[in-house]
């Protein structure tokens, strides 16, 4: 579970290990600097990219995916492996995300329910 600082996840893959380090500074509260991912955006992320996982409560202005947009952008999480095993390090599996942004950065924040 996500402590009270949010957790950051290094997508570089070290065989089956993912490594996972906290930056409690990473994401804002508000994803006001963020664009609302593509499903391109999520497949093409790469093992050097960061991922910052936040939930509903923590952050502020989040738009949810539409029932139509969460079964594509949750196939993009399953295509990418680097992904889905942050998301499952975690504790979390593709079907609690309910959006992902991108950051100026190259990361990937991505909000859970």
């Amino acid at each position: 579970m996500i402590s009270d600082s949010a957790e950051t996840t290094n997508l570089a893959e070290t065989g089956d290990e993912v490594t996972t380090e906290v930056d409690s500074t990473g994401v804002p509260a508000s994803l006001a600097d963020s664009r609302l991912a593509e499903a391109t955006d999520i497949e093409g992320m790469s093992a050097d990219s960061r991922m910052y996982i936040w939930t509903m409560s923590e952050v502020e202005g989040v738009s949810p995916w539409a029932d139509e947009d969460a079964k594509e952008m949750r196939a993009a999480i399953l295509a990418n492996t680097a992904v889905k095993s942050s998301l499952e390090a975690e504790g979390y599996s593709e079907s609690d995300v309910v959006a992902a942004y991108t950051r100026a950065d190259g990361g990937l924040t991505v909000v859970v329910n």
